[in-house]
């Protein structure tokens, strides 16, 4: 059975499902982000009701996941900010990105790093545990340059190797 009736027309499906009003809303905002982020309509945001990441389009839960992708993004932003200052001879400014970019890291690693599987993974704040499943996006902090430890890279491609 198609999980999304008339994908094709989303807008339909969306505004006459069968979902309560302050539901529906939250899906939207949902659904909405999940479309800004270049993910829209993926199983990577979809979060059943017993937490797990094997929902339907109804159960896009955007707003409940810590995204690997996004935070490397924001992380080499950072880092490229610190460098655009320090080259205006901003030296203030410089250290507040950097120390940022280094905050970013640490929480990365803490929350979204698996050392035994060699990635990043989404971080669930349902069931406050880490998305496993395969996307290009566990790769993104090697792509920043968001990790504090070398070995941390080569360990992203044994995890490619091995097949994610």
């Amino acid at each position: 059975m198609n999980k999304c009736p008339g994908c094709v027309n989303i807008s339909t499906w969306f505004w006459y499902s069968p979902l309560a009003s302050e539901l529906k809303q939250q899906l939207w905002m949902d659904l909405k982000a999940g479309a800004e982020s270049g993910w829209d309509f993926t199983s990577r945001w979809y979060i059943n009701g017993t937490g797990h990441n094997d929902g339907t389009l109804r159960e896009t839960r955007t707003s409940q996941i810590l995204p690997t992708d996004l935070n490397a993004l924001l992380c080499r932003n950072e880092r490229t900010l610190a460098s655009f200052h320090r080259l205006l001879g901003n030296g203030d400014s410089a250290a507040r990105y950097d120390q940022a970019a280094a905050c970013r890291t640490e929480a990365m690693e803490a929350l979204l790093w698996d050392a035994e599987r060699g990635a990043w993974f989404d971080y669930s704040l349902v069931t406050h545990s880490k998305h496993f499943e395969f996307y290009p996006s566990n790769l993104a902090p090697v792509w920043a340059r968001c990790y504090s430890q070398p070995e941390m890279g080569e360990k992203a491609i044994q995890y490619l190797k091995v097949g994610a």
